[in-house]
């Protein structure tokens, strides 16, 4: 097995969409916003949005999950990264800090959905 896509299930397909477009610029596969379905491509793994409308006619209202999620993101600069994306207009929720346990320079967002989102730079050896 293999994973090629995660999906993330939106309250608001429209202003999630745009989010992932124009804040985090990730490259747009497919957008169908009568469909309330995008893929973006972001690597490896591609990300998927679907409204919980769309979902809900899929699989049943009953069975759509109602949690969140966190989008772990490797970028070249943290600290850049998250300027660049406060610039955007994104709210921080935690400035970047440095993990050493994790190996790792961490700050933390939220995407429209309340899903978090994780900026991560590796740390260098001896960190």
């Amino acid at each position: 097995m293999q994973l090629k896509q995660f999906r993330l299930l939106t309250e608001d397909f429209t202003r999630s969409a745009a989010f992932y477009k124009e804040i985090m610029q990730f490259p747009v596969v497919w957008l169908e916003e009568g469909e309330g379905y995008a893929l973006f491509d972001t690597g490896d793994v591609r990300l998927e949005l679907a409204s919980r409308a769309a979902m809900a006619d899929a699989v049943g209202a009953d069975n759509v999950p109602a949690g969140g999620a966190l989008l772990n993101i490797e970028v070249a600069d943290a600290d850049a990264a998250y300027a660049l994306l406060i610039e955007r207009g994104l709210e921080p929720l935690r400035a970047p800090a440095d993990r050493p346990t994790w190996g790792a320079r961490v700050a933390y967002f939220r995407d429209p959905d309340g899903n978090l989102i994780e900026l991560f730079t590796k740390l260098g050896e001896g960190a």
